[in-house]
This record gives C-alpha cells, sequence and structure tokens, in this order.
C-alpha cells in the first residue's frame, strides 16, 4: 500500500513497494533548493549579510515602515538628531525644540556657558559678570557707581597743612573745598589740583572747589599758603570721576541773620551727593542749619583778627531742595557755592 503526506500535496511518496516515487523526489528536490536558499542565521556575518539588503550603507538604523522594513542612513552631521515626526527623519536642531522650566542648572556661570538666568522683571536691574542680577551701586537709573566716601573732611584755617588720616589709594579722587579772599585763592592751593568751580559775589569773596587724581607717592598732605584768611576742607573718594558746580555765586535770598539757598539739581546723578560751602566777610560767621542727610563739616571759629568766615557742609543722598542757615547778623557780601560728585 502506497503512503500520501501533506508536503507532497497528497501525491503517493511511496510505490507498492515501498521506494520513493518520481513525484516525491521531484518535490524533495524543489523543497531542498529552497532550505538550502535560506542562511542559517546562526552568526553576525549571516544575519548582516540579510540586513545588507535593506542598507549597506555604514551607521544605518532600521525602521519598519507601514508595510515594509527600512533603513535611514546616517545623515554625517553631529548637529542632527532624529526627531519625533511619522515617518522620523533627520533634523536639525531648532529652539523650538526646546523645553525649558525652571531649572538652574544650566544657567550661565563663571565656569562654563549656558542659559541667561530667569529675568526678575525688575528693569533696574542688569546681569552682572557673576551671573547674578543686580542693582547698579548709583541707583537712580543713571546707570553710574555711586561715589563712595574713604576718608576726611580734614580742615585748615589759614596757612598750614591739611592732611588725610592715611595716605590715599592710587586711582581716587582728592576733592578740595576752599573759601576766602578771591585775590589770593589761586595761590592758596598746591600744584597738582585742578580747579573745577568757582563763584564769587562780585566783589572780594569765592567759594572754590578742586580735584587731584590720586597717584603713586601721594602722602595725602598737603601745604596750603596765601596768608589771607582762608579755609579749606580736603576728602578722598573712590568710585569718583569729578565734580561739578551745580550752582552758586552772590547770596541775595537771606534777611537778618538768616539765609536760605534753593533747590539744587545735579545734572548728572540724584544720588551722588555733594557740597555746600558759604562764605562771608568780616563777622558773623555763617552757620548751616543740621538738616536730614546734611552733615556740617567744618565751620571756621569767630576770631578778632581772622576775616572771611565760612561753613562747609555734605549731602550724601540726593540733593537737598533747600539747604539753611543763621549768623548772629546779617551777612556781609556773602557767596554760596554747591558742587556735585558725579560717580564712574
Amino acid at each position: 500500500m502506497s503512503r500520501t503526506d501533506p508536503l507532497t500535496w497528497h501525491v503517493p511518496i511511496t510505490d507498492k513497494d515501498g521506494r520513493p516515487t518520481p513525484e516525491f523526489m521531484k518535490k524533495w528536490n524543489q523543497q531542498a533548493a529552497i532550505n538550502g536558499a535560506v542562511p542559517a542565521l546562526a552568526t553576525k556575518p549571516e544575519v548582516s549579510a540579510v540586513l545588507d539588503v535593506l542598507s549597506a550603507a555604514p551607521n544605518s538604523l532600521l525602521l519598519r515602515g507601514a508595510a515594509t522594513w527600512d533603513a535611514l542612513t546616517a545623515p554625517g552631521a553631529a548637529t542632527k538628531f532624529l526627531n519625533g515626526a511619522a515617518p522620523p527623519a533627520w533634523a536639525q536642531v531648532k529652539d523650538s525644540d526646546l523645553s525649558t522650566s525652571d531649572v538652574t542648572t544650566n544657567d550661565v556661570s563663571t565656569l562654563k556657558h549656558g542659559f541667561a538666568p530667569k529675568l526678575p522683571n525688575d528693569s533696574a536691574k542688569y546681569l552682572d559678570g557673576t551671573g547674578a542680577w543686580s542693582t547698579p551701586a548709583g541707583g537712580g537709573g543713571s546707570g553710574r557707581n555711586a561715589p563712595v566716601l574713604v576718608q576726611g573732611p580734614a580742615t585748615l584755617r589759614n596757612d598750614g597743612t591739611i592732611a588725610l588720616p592715611s595716605a590715599p589709594t592710587v586711582g581716587n579722587l582728592m576733592v578740595l573745598l576752599t573759601a576766602g579772599y578771591y585775590g589770593s585763592l589761586g595761590s592758596y592751593v598746591p600744584a597738582g589740583f585742578n580747579m573745577v568751580a568757582n563763584y564769587i559775589n562780585g566783589t572780594s569773596n569765592m567759594v572754590l572747589a578742586w580735584t587731584r587724581r590720586v597717584v603713586a607717592g601721594d602722602t595725602g598732605s598737603y601745604a596750603l599758603t596765601a596768608s589771607d584768611n582762608q579755609a579749606a576742607v580736603l576728602y578722598e573718594y573712590s568710585n569718583c570721576a569729578d565734580v561739578v558746580g551745580i550752582s552758586g555765586g552772590a547770596m541775595i535770598a537771606f534777611s537778618g541773620g538768616a539765609f536760605h539757598i534753593g533747590t539744587l539739581l545735579n545734572p548728572f546723578q540724584d544720588n551722588a551727593g555733594g557740597f555746600v560751602v558759604v562764605e562771608a566777610d568780616s563777622t558773623p560767621t555763617p552757620v548751616f542749619t543740621a538738616a536730614t542727610g546734611l552733615t556740617v563739616d567744618y565751620t571756621t571759629p569767630t576770631s578778632a583778627t581772622v576775616n572771611h568766615q565760612s561753613s562747609f557742609a555734605r549731602f550724601g543722598t540726593g540733593n537737598p531742595t533747600l539747604v539753611q542757615g543763621t549768623s548772629t547778623a546779617t551777612l556781609t557780601t556773602p557767596v554760596y557755592g554747591a558742587y556735585a560728585l558725579v560717580g564712574t
């Protein structure tokens, strides 16, 4: 009896004597040929040979499409990435691809490049060199640093030496204020100081401001000689670019023993501070009235032999709207000067 098998499409595989039939041998040979065409896929080279049908290019990736598998060839550009589109594609990184959050890990610092810190929602602040949002030291929106009083005042009446407690720092600004008889104030001040503003009452009295940039070897001690009833006050400032005159001249707004100096406006910087000086001929002595923000640094002592009395005051924050003072009687040919510090 002959046998049949599903693999042979129901044809006899043996004859009555048990030998394979010609039909079976034909099918057997066809199947053997098919089996020989499929690699064993037991080693990496064997698997690679099959995948190379999709792509033999180095660094390619396999991608399953809607119907078949395919390959994506590497673009050869390190700035591209495989995006999440359908189908995926190599694309250039765009700022819109980034997802930002309130995390400071990758902010810029003194050690590395990075993102700008989150804005503080304050228009008065700026990003400083440490990577922090800071308020300019000068304040007031001028963008300048506010001058800082390092030492002073040192004071002097008549001839002599005016000296700060210690040697000044190179690069800082020395500010010298003088008051007295106009004919000798120029020779009163030592070499190296430059006059920046002067005010005179038109007859005999004058107040002046002088500056000197500190250089190596400066001791902060200077000889002043005029022999004509002068007075001086000396300061050292850092963060100071210069001193400017903002108002001054003959005083006419006073009555009896009281005097008033009106609004002082600093055209450069609101919060830099400055000075007010009043000087008059003979006695009495003008004396500033103490007020908030105003410091009286020196008032010349009353003397029967010393003429040209003066008073020096300093304001450190903002500009006073009104500076007032008194004397024991009406001042004789008085003059005043108001000066402003300018920050760096």
